[in-house]
């Protein structure tokens, strides 16, 4: 089995803001949110991260796959830009962005990736530069436009977006640099070590 990754990407926003959203969102599905000890490693927990641009991010337990829904209720509760972050099976990754809990702008590399789509519904996951450099803060459409292509799964260049990335175009890590470019930290280093708090969070689906 591949990398399943679930995120959310708060803008302008504190850890603090976004653990009480969380705790409320927990709370209103039966369930908790409970700060841990700095020292546990797992991919059962949940981790809340901030960036130097003042922005937050959640990465999810690896069993949680409802983070979408936590993802509309920040963006609700807080009134700000989020973003539902996606790696799926190692296959690729994807966004979409939340505003007020509606649906601003989303891109997928690989739309038909379950099933034959019509043309239609293809380009509506194409993702709109010039629409999320409207709805989130410090970032000009040509910062991103390179990442919003249709993957050809033929071609295993991997050409890299821009030249500092670390990833190319057909690798699901290509995530983590779209991340960077909009302000976003991905919450562990490295070496594998997290970063930001650690919470136990149990939420019934």
């Amino acid at each position: 089995m591949g990398t399943f990754l679930m995120l959310s990407g708060i803008a302008n926003s504190s850890v603090t803001e976004v653990e009480n959203a969380l705790r409320d969102f927990a709370t209103k599905h039966s369930g908790s949110l409970t700060p841990l000890s700095s020292d546990i490693e797992s991919g059962d927990v949940l981790l809340i991260a901030a960036s130097d641009q003042g922005n937050v991010t959640v990465l999810y337990p690896d069993s949680y796959l409802s983070w979408h829904e936590a993802c509309e209720h920040l963006s609700v509760t807080l009134k700000k830009p989020v973003l539902s972050l996606h790696i799926h099976d190692g296959d690729f990754w994807m966004y979409v962005l939340l505003k007020n809990g509606q649906e601003i702008d989303r891109f997928n590399p690989i739309p038909d990736y379950w099933e034959e789509l019509p043309e239609s519904e293809m380009k509506s996951w194409a993702g709109n530069a010039e629409v999320f450099a409207r709805h989130w803060p410090n970032v000009t459409p040509s910062q991103i436009s390179n990442y919003l292509v249709r993957w050809d799964m033929l071609n295993e260049e991997n050409a890299k977006a821009y030249p500092d990335d670390e990833f190319g175009s057909g690798e699901d890590w290509q995530l983590t640099d779209f991340m960077a470019k909009v302000g976003l930290v991905y919450p562990i280093d490295d070496n594998g070590h997290s970063l930001g708090s650690k919470y136990n969070f149990e939420v019934e689906s």
